[in-house]
């Protein structure tokens, strides 16, 4: 019988274990697509087996940032853990045979895929889900909308109708916001008209100069007492609104019932 032959090289173990990673799988597309943070926490999982262990492989997140602190005063993040175990699951290296209780306060087990697992003989062989694995494929929508582009810089300039430059001024056709219709005053915010306008902003010395004189008068309203602009010099308002007139209505309507009780 042939002698086994030994490597010349051997690691120093001191008595403890050896994580060995097959070239297989370090070469495989689905180890080559992981992030460095997914690498170092798939070699801590694989720090744990000891060769009789796997698929029971039991760690925490917790010891697991504590070994990936390094110089950090903290931890990476139980969420950036568990969501790099989740990338490894998909990537088909790791395994997560039972859902133990967090309750309970035990640690969930992992099984290495591209090694055999089972507690005695006949041992189960490995699965190598990482073999399976394929690379997501991102449809790009916009470039798919459009299999033709213009060569020219003109060409792609959009039509008059498009941009509504063709269309009247009144004519609204931006449907992302509403606009209200302008309604202009008329010749009112005009510097050049002030007759028959009443002045506004001048008050009653500046309705008594030559300049803005015309037919319009200040008056006191007969409802609320406030001054507001009469109309005409002819025909004056005795109320600034119809609101306070039907409000002088009202209280002349209860003065005449109340004076025909009393009589």
């Amino acid at each position: 019988m042939a002698k086994r032959k030994h490597a010349d090289h051997r690691a120093e173990t001191r008595g403890q274990g050896l994580s060995g990673l097959p070239h297989v799988v370090a070469d495989s597309p689905a180890y080559l697509a992981l992030t460095a943070f997914e690498r170092a926490v798939h070699a801590e999982i694989l720090r744990r087996f000891n060769g009789y262990n796997n698929g029971t492989i039991a760690i925490t997140y917790e010891e697991i940032g504590e070994r990936l602190k390094g110089r950090n005063a903290w931890p990476p993040n139980n969420a950036r853990i568990a969501k790099a175990v989740v990338t490894l699951m998909e990537h088909g290296f790791i395994a997560e045979p039972t859902l133990q209780s967090w309750l309970q306060r035990r640690a969930r087990t992992y099984r290495l895929t591209y090694i055999s697992s089972g507690k005695a003989p006949p041992f189960k062989p490995a699965t190598n889900e990482y073999r399976e694995w394929k690379p997501s494929i991102v449809k790009n929508d916009s470039d798919a909308a459009s299999p033709r582009k213009p060569r020219g810089g003109d060409a792609g300039l959009p039509s008059d109708d498009q941009t509504g430059d063709a269309g009247s001024p009144n004519d609204l056709k931006n449907g992302s916001f509403t606009c209200d219709e302008f309604k202009s005053p008329g010749d009112a915010e005009s510097s050049l008209i002030c007759i028959p306008y009443p002045p506004r902003a001048y008050g009653e010395q500046a309705a008594s100069s030559n300049l803005l004189a015309g037919p319009w008068q200040m008056g006191r309203c007969e409802g609320c007492g406030e001054r507001f602009e009469a109309g005409n010099r002819g025909k004056p308002k005795r109320f600034c609104s119809e609101q306070c007139r039907k409000r002088a209505e009202s209280r002349r309507r209860h003065e005449r019932t109340r004076s025909a009780g009393a009589a």
